[in-house]
């Protein structure tokens, strides 16, 4: 099952004008383009960027970035989330959709390795830091961890730096 917080994380990372340039050599005039999959005469595609969407008024489909990318490349959302993940560098837990209470058998190592060899491969403001801190402590797997160690959030991070 693909998860909707993973769909909304792609879409706040990535801007869905760039991956249309990048993927499809879309050429904007304006909030407004070509379809590249249809043969429109006149621009049909129209940029909503307050939604990070595309529309087309020519085949009445509306894209998000992960709609876009499995148009794009012919493939499923699950193939196109892990492109762009991959691409755009983005984190992916394999886990976040499986309940709380499975064991995966992480390690306190693990996480800290995980969290700070991610963290270091992103370029990110200390707001965009903030974020990302909350959003990992929220994870299912971390929060169990803390639990069966014992430790706060606190203790967890001064353990990490």
């Amino acid at each position: 099952m693909f998860s909707q917080n993973r769909r909304d994380r792609l879409n706040e990372k990535i801007d869905i004008k760039t991956l249309a340039e990048e993927i499809e050599g879309v050429q904007w005039n304006g909030t407004v383009c070509h379809c590249p999959w249809g043969s429109d005469s006149r621009p049909s595609m129209n940029l909503y960027q307050a939604t990070n969407t595309i529309y087309c008024y020519h085949c009445g489909k509306k894209y998000d970035v992960l709609w876009f990318c499995v148009t794009s490349k012919h493939c499923s959302m699950e193939a196109a989330s892990r492109w762009l993940e991959k691409h755009y560098h983005i984190i992916h837990f394999e886990n976040e959709d499986e309940d709380e209470d499975e064991d995966d058998g992480l390690t306190y190592g693990d996480v800290t390795d995980y969290f700070v060899r991610w963290v270091r491969t992103q370029n990110l403001s200390i707001q965009e830091l903030k974020r990302i801190r909350v959003w990992f402590w929220q994870k299912p797997v971390v929060t169990e961890l803390l639990k069966k160690m014992d430790l706060t959030i606190e203790e967890f991070e001064e353990g990490m730096l």
